[in-house]
């Protein structure tokens, strides 16, 4: 007779698995700090404010995950259709204020934008009300050819070429405390090397304003 292995007895086979994906994970983590995939660690109270400090990698997927090509067709295709609903909503600033006015009762960062639109409104001034958020820009070799970092900085810069207005500025609102801080710099860098006359503003937002 075979004697057989206790219950709790772990297959070698498990071991020897767990054992490599903990070098995997570590090598990822390590790659990832090595080349500047990382954000700000919340457990540290000055991550968020001060560069440099209180950094972890941002969050990765060890392995692939199967995206099936004809969800990304799909998904460029709704691009369009999406951006001309934006606009559409955009153009509506009773709809848009009152489709947000639950919103800005618990969220102080969208009621101060509200804020700022509907004083523009006032004025009689257009105001794009959230229209562009940029985090992240995905550039891989293994996926149809990204070229998202960079044309994060392009749509600004062309922005701002078509507004016709040599004093005018590109202002980056963003959190007080931005775990995506190096994200908004690495943006900021493209602008400069891109569009090298533009001034730029990068305007933390405080709930106290």
């Amino acid at each position: 007779m075979r004697a057989k292995a206790p219950s709790s007895a772990e297959p070698v086979w498990d071991r020897k698995a767990a054992a490599v994906q903990a070098e995997m994970v570590e090598a990822a983590a390590m790659w990832c700090a090595m080349h500047g995939l990382v954000v700000d660690d919340r457990g540290n109270p000055r991550s968020g404010t001060v560069p440099g400090v209180g950094l972890v990698h941002a969050p990765f997927s060890l392995l692939p995950t199967r995206f099936p090509a004809s969800f990304w067709k799909q998904a460029c295709e709704l691009t369009r259709i999406f951006n001309e609903l934006v606009d559409r909503v955009s153009l509506d600033g009773k709809f848009l204020q009152g489709s947000l006015s639950r919103t800005k009762k618990v969220e102080d960062f969208t009621a101060w934008l509200l804020e700022i639109h509907a004083k523009m409104m006032a004025v009689n001034k257009k105001e794009d009300l959230n229209q562009y958020s940029e985090v992240l820009g995905l550039d891989s070799e293994r996926i149809p050819r990204n070229w998202a970092a960079s044309q994060f900085a392009e749509a600004l810069g062309k922005a701002w070429v078509e507004y016709n207005n040599e004093s005018a500025v590109v202002t980056m609102v963003v959190q007080a405390e931005e775990r995506n801080m190096y994200d908004q710099y690495w943006l900021i860098n493209h602008l400069k090397e891109s569009y090298p006359f533009v001034m730029y503003y990068l305007f933390p937002f405080a709930a106290n304003l």
